[in-house]
């Protein structure tokens, strides 16, 4: 039996993130995928996270995330007086939103120390693990990877990073 290279073994994942990861742009350069990433936040100013899209209100993300595509979404809890939470974000995405347009990653951004462990709770619900840190420091919980993507994505890293 021959060794599959990592091109042959990626295209057989069905990761999201590795295939954006090998996505070529037409010069054949590889890894030149840009994120697009959202913050759900009433306040944060999002320029400080190199986020470019920002949604204030639960209406908001709601339209936002409906759409799609998104790499990591930064979720606050609480969105203001009066306003539903990011409890209830992750509510909506869990039982409304079809899996395909889900986030490939988020990050728990809130300083509530009772929502926090909620919110986690949930995100391991829907097949969610912590999975390294952003450039800030705050924890990334991706889709929990399986054996051969696990295999895949250091293969990644070490081409891109060379780690």
């Amino acid at each position: 039996m021959s060794k599959k290279t990592i091109w042959e073994q990626s295209r057989a994942i069905d990761n999201p993130l590795i295939r954006k990861l090998l996505q070529r742009d037409r010069s054949g350069a590889l890894g030149t995928y840009m994120a697009k990433n959202l913050l759900i936040d009433d306040e944060w100013d999002p320029s400080k996270l190199g986020v470019a899209d920002v949604a204030r209100t639960y209406d908001e993300a709601q339209s936002m995330l409906s759409r799609g595509g998104w790499d990591i979404v930064y979720l606050d809890n609480d969105l203001g007086p009066g306003q539903k939470e990011g409890c209830d974000i992750l509510n909506w995405l869990m039982y409304e939103l079809e899996e395909s347009k889900w986030p490939d990653g988020f990050v728990v951004f809130t300083a509530n120390n009772q929502a926090r462990p909620r919110m986690e709770s949930k995100f391991r619900a829907i097949g969610f693990a912590p999975s390294g840190k952003d450039r800030l420091g705050h924890v990334v919980w991706r889709k929990a990877a399986t054996g051969a993507s696990r295999v895949v994505e250091a293969h990644l890293r070490e081409l891109i990073h060379g780690q």
